[in-house]
């Protein structure tokens, strides 16, 4: 027995390391460590269980949509025949790995709020302290990208990260897991921390992002109203969300593009016009992972363009499409409308369930953010989208259905 609970402290620990890994990005090591670890712990627990967890089997529906997604884009790339498309096929489908990772470890050690709070409060902290640093020493006015490569990759980490601080802090209030001075401290410690990483967001200036969170929030909000109304049909619900998103989504770019226009935005639209002459070209297959930038260089850049070292065009849908093809970009779509109805169906059943809500804003705002750039292809936002389904998944097995 004490050696189990020394095994079950260890994993809580390891846990806690390696979301902080996955959702700060500094040490790969890091990262890879943490994730053998508990990936090992894994195995032992299964051993000692000898049979999966029952959870593998109650969220069928979401496995079907990710192996159909996954499937497609490695099926697309086999029958391509080309090797570059392959192996880059195949490492991205190896990003989606945190998910199951996330996904087992929780399930083993259930209710583990703290090991996952103080891994992700402390990855937020680290992100805003980069971002606070930079607007300090940086003139008034330049975009801040925090320990990113660039704003706009910024805003995709904070488009995740913002959902489930509230959502894993609402998590440990309803299971009472913080109380009297405690519960004080932690809570103007949280919403100290949300509203840093909001003033981050803005900071980065990034219309994408921005956007793709305020389309997240009014989807929660959306969902929330139409379930105190008693409207339980999600396809109804599904069609009332999107039109109200859609006539949302037309007004925001209608003043950003009056108001907030960039030189770089007709390149954006060449870009989109050059990516569907490659899907033309290659309809069923698509060129290839790793194979866009070189054939838009060599066939496909419109004399216009002025941007020519653009390695994928600016579009989830756009980017599945060209390199995985018909194939591959339905699945894509398929994955991206099907798991925000499986979410909507669990809140029907789980309605206290804050990792649902979270998800499902995180989800939006990574579609919604995917129209105008690439939110699904960096390696670490892969990473960290399917970390926080690993998590939403696993918070399923210590939520009541409703009653």
């Amino acid at each position: 027995m004490k050696q189990y609970m020394r095994i079950e402290g260890l994993l809580a620990v390891v846990i806690n390391l390696y979301v902080f890994f996955l959702c700060s990005d500094l040490s790969t090591a890091g990262y890879n460590i943490s994730c053998a670890i508990l990936a090992l712990c894994g195995i032992v627990f299964y051993m000692r269980l000898r049979r999966l967890p029952s959870l593998l089997f109650s969220v069928k529906s979401f496995y079907v949509l990710y192996f159909i997604f996954f499937s497609s884009i490695m099926i697309s790339a086999i029958l391509l025949g080309n090797k570059t498309a392959i192996e880059q096929t195949f490492d991205y489908v190896l990003l989606s790995v945190p998910m199951w990772i996330l996904l087992f470890s929780l399930y083993i050690k259930k209710n583990n709020d703290w090991g996952i709070w103080w891994g992700y409060f402390s990855a937020a902290i680290v992100l805003i302290s980069f971002s606070l640093y930079s607007f300090a020493i940086l003139p008034w006015g330049t975009r801040i990208m925090g320990p990113f490569s660039n704003p706009n990759r910024f805003a995709m980490v904070l488009e995740i990260l913002i959902p489930f601080l509230i959502a894993i802090w609402g998590h440990m209030q309803l299971n009472k897991r913080v109380s009297g001075f405690k519960y004080t401290f932690v809570k103007g410690l949280m919403v100290l921390i949300v509203m840093a990483a909001i003033f981050a967001m803005l900071l980065t200036q990034s219309r994408g992002g921005i956007g793709g969170l305020i389309f997240g929030i009014i989807t929660v909000i959306a969902i929330k109203y139409l379930q105190q109304q008693g409207i339980n049909n999600n396809k109804v619900k599904i069609c009332i969300m999107f039109s109200i998103l859609t006539i949302f989504f037309s007004g925001i770019a209608a003043v950003t593009i009056g108001t907030f226009h960039r030189t770089y935005d007709n390149e954006r639209i060449l870009l989109l016009k050059s990516t569907y002459q490659m899907w033309n070209d290659h309809k069923l297959y698509g060129v290839g992972m790793g194979n866009w930038k070189e054939l838009y260089q060599q066939k496909y850049i419109l004399p216009e363009a002025k941007e020519p070292d653009l390695p994928f065009p600016h579009n989830n849908a756009a980017s599945f499409f060209s390199m995985t093809g018909t194939v591959g970009g339905l699945g894509y779509l398929l994955f991206s409308f099907g798991s925000l109805m499986f979410l909507i169906k669990k809140i029907d059943e789980c309605p206290d369930n804050y990792y649902l809500y979270a998800m499902v804003c995180v989800s939006v705002a990574v579609f919604s953010h995917g129209i105008v750039d690439n939110t699904l292809y960096n390696k670490f936002i892969v990473r960290m989208f399917f970390g926080m389904w690993g998590i939403t998944l696993a918070s399923l097995q210590y939520y009541p259905l409703k009653k």
